[in-house]
């Protein structure tokens, strides 16, 4: 599963494995963000750094394409939730 997070540091938003999100904290890592994501690879805590943040909308996803295509849809507004009731109208 995958979510949608923003991170409160520089206000970005990503798409993330749903278990790398966690007591609003998210593991990022240090080098290779996208293959790290693509490949779900486990956070610790030589490879990744733990970083405030917080779920976007109330649902996980099923792939990574529908998160980062999520991811892309909120950072023109400030709730995921706006943007899949958009959506759907």
């Amino acid at each position: 599963m995958w979510l949608v997070v923003v991170f409160k540091d520089d206000n970005s938003v990503e798409a993330v494995p749903s278990y790398w999100y966690k007591n609003r904290k998210c593991a990022w890592p240090r080098k290779n963000a996208k293959k790290m994501i693509t490949h779900r690879s486990p956070p610790n805590i030589l490879e990744f750094d733990y970083l405030e943040a917080r779920k976007l909308g109330n649902k996980s996803y099923d792939s990574y394409t529908i998160a980062r295509n999520k991811a892309k849809l909120s950072e023109n507004t400030s709730d995921l939730s706006t943007t899949e009731v958009s959506e759907s109208t």
